[in-house]
């Protein structure tokens, strides 16, 4: 989404203006980058009986969610939170799905009171609740049971979620007790077996195991399949291969002959999002050089979350030949974890000018916080030659607003 032609650019905005209009830290999205990821989304399950949502989770700024609406695709919500900023977005109860392993008593009658497309029951003891209280689905609702397949997905530990010792799903021998017991009307599976996977063999593998679930129960009429398909976040060629995934897992998507679904948050909105900061020191030690800028690890924590790692661009002209330097860029926050990049080499910056974190579209903002009293940044959305202000800077008014 950042481009260079004498300037730098996200679409037909030089980035300078962006952070001369609205500051920094600001999240900056590009509509053409989400364009494009949906399309290749729509075209990968192109001639099946199809359905995608969006999982408020990577990124659930409301005008973003109804950007996304408008495009077609549905809602996936974890909780009531997410439930109520995707019913302001725009978004109608049916075509909400909803998953979360603690789901409330409250939320659960709410959600079947209003209607969402469908309820991902996350446990035998969640089942157990709705059945307890003579909970139906007579509006509408239809009930899936989260299925854990006890699949590898080959990602970090802390974003695996479909292996028998994550906290997510029913093992597929408690599903099928459950089925045979028959006291709710479930009539589709669901899986999600980790988030930013690379690879289609862990997909396989799983579908593989819900399709033979699927054949033993022919009250199962649809399949949700979930997400997690990942990004070339190294820049280096790599990322999810939609090309294998239309050739090795297309056929097997058609063996299930139903509707099926798929929820997907990262793949659609993270490269089209960046961090823009303003550097405010070179801090050298004897042992080291710290570029430090006015981003930190309370607005984009997934570095030192997950050890991610994220391209940094120093936004200086191309035909300035300036030193390399290795640089850990860092916050400014009271934490020896505020680390946005270890060991980078970049171009010699000063302080005043400016970086681009890039692909930060997606568990970004949406997992930012006020640690040491930050404001939240602020988030803007380019369309050609357009940008609008989709969120505001956070101010000290914001972090004192719900004290009495």
């Amino acid at each position: 989404m950042l481009r260079y032609e004498n300037g730098w650019f996200v679409e037909k905005v030089p980035v300078d203006l962006i952070a001369e209009k609205y500051g920094t830290p600001t999240y900056v999205y590009s509509a053409a980058q989400m364009d494009a990821a949906i399309m290749r989304v729509m075209e990968s399950v192109e001639g099946l009986p199809a359905t995608v949502f969006f999982a408020c989770k990577a990124n659930n700024n409301p005008l973003l969610l109804n950007y996304f609406h408008q495009k077609g695709l549905w809602m996936d919500v974890v909780t009531m939170g997410e439930y109520q900023i995707a019913l302001r977005s725009g978004v109608k109860p049916e075509r909400i799905v909803v998953n979360g392993n603690g789901k409330t008593l409250l939320d659960i009658e709410t959600w079947l009171n209003d209607g969402v497309f469908a309820i991902n029951i996350d446990s035998k003891e969640e089942y157990g609740l709705i059945v307890e209280n003579g909970l139906t689905g007579e509006r509408g609702t239809r009930f899936f049971l989260r299925v854990n397949p006890d699949v590898d997905s080959r990602t970090h530990p802390y974003i695996s979620t479909g292996l028998k010792k994550n906290k997510f799903g029913i093992p597929m021998e408690e599903a099928q007790k459950l089925l045979q017991e028959d006291h709710l009307p479930v009539s589709g599976i669901h899986m999600h077996i980790g988030s930013s996977i690379q690879e289609i063999a862990p997909f396989k593998e799983a579908m593989e195991k819900l399709l033979s679930f699927k054949e033993r129960n022919p009250q199962i009429q649809m399949v949700n399949f979930g997400g997690g398909w990942g990004i070339d976040y190294g820049h280096a060629g790599s990322g999810f291969d939609l090309n294998r995934f239309r050739e090795e897992i297309g056929p097997l998507l058609r063996q299930f002959r139903c509707p099926i679904f798929l929820e997907l948050g990262r793949y659609i909105v993270a490269s089209a999002g960046l961090l823009l900061s303003k550097v405010l020191y070179l801090k050298q030690t004897p042992y080291k050089r710290f570029l430090v800028c006015d981003a930190n690890m309370a607005s984009l924590i997934r570095p030192a979350l997950y050890q991610a790692e994220h391209m940094v661009v120093p936004l200086i002209q191309k035909w300035e030949k300036r030193q390399k330097m290795t640089v850990d860029v860092v916050g400014a926050l009271c934490e020896t974890g505020d680390i946005l990049a270890y060991n980078r080499s970049l171009e010699e910056l000063i302080p005043g000018e400016h970086i681009a974190i890039l692909d930060t579209g997606a568990y970004g903002y949406s997992m930012s916080s006020n640690y040491n009293g930050t404001f939240r940044p602020a988030e803007v959305l380019v369309n050609d030659e357009k940008t609008r202000l989709i969120r505001k800077r956070e101010t000290v008014d914001d972090l004192l607003r719900l004290i009495d």
